[in-house]
């Protein structure tokens, strides 16, 4: 299995998240068939550079959209 190139998979992690708004990271590299380190790697990155957010729905952690708002009031960002 190649790994494809970062920004291939910074694209296909954002493309996910605009069609479900959030998911867990192990849904993420699911679907995109990318190992979940690497997704894992990717996602901090995006987090660090405020294209994601954590949301938190009772102890469950979730990646969204930093555009996107939860109106709950329950979102956190790190």
């Amino acid at each position: 299995m190649t790994t494809p190139p970062p920004d291939e998979v910074k694209q296909k992690i954002i493309q996910h998240l605009q069609r479900m708004k959030q998911a867990p990271n192990r849904d993420i590299a699911k679907v995109t068939k990318i190992d979940k380190r690497l997704i894992d790697k990717t996602i901090t990155e995006l987090i660090n550079d405020g294209t994601l957010m954590y949301v938190n729905y009772g102890g469950v952690t979730y990646v969204a959209l930093a555009s996107k708002t939860d109106p709950s009031g329950t979102t956190q960002t790190t």
